[in-house]
């Protein structure tokens, strides 16, 4: 029960660190996906997903391959449905799997962002893994890289 509430608060406290200091207001909806990034980071730190290169690479590619498909298909529900099963494709081929990543090619396929929205997929899951990073230390759980 102690581990599941310290995970708890540690999720809590990396999302409000992201949120307080990301300047999210204009990416809102990337909140969501951290959320269940913080869930394996936190809860599952030990699983192959949870794994930083994993974790940043995946937000990486998936946010890549939806922006450029809404950039040559334009904005719309089939312009998502496509550049997620594409960057679930390429997370697998790559094996830079994880899951709450390959959610960012909805968000940016179905409502216009700009390029710069790379920049905040990579830097918040960046953020995320660090501070997760700094939380197993800390609590003496299992660390997310080895």
């Amino acid at each position: 029960m102690a581990q599941a509430i310290l995970a708890g608060v540690g999720a809590a406290g990396a999302l409000g660190l992201i949120i307080e200091c990301g300047q999210v207001d204009d990416h809102l909806a990337l909140v969501s996906a951290y959320g269940s990034s913080a869930a394996i980071l936190f809860a599952f730190p030990d699983s192959p997903v949870a794994r930083p290169h994993r974790v940043i690479g995946s937000y990486l590619l998936a946010t890549a391959i939806g922006l450029a498909g809404a950039a040559v298909l334009g904005v719309g529900p089939w312009t998502a449905a496509l550049t997620v099963g594409l960057a679930l494709a390429a997370m697998m081929l790559t094996t830079l799997m994880h899951p709450p990543a390959a959610g960012m090619p909805v968000l940016v396929g179905l409502i216009p962002h700009p390029w710069s929205m790379l920049g905040y997929a990579v830097a918040g899951s960046a953020a995320l893994v660090v501070i997760a990073w700094a939380y197993h230390r800390l609590t003496d759980r299992l660390p997310i890289d080895k």
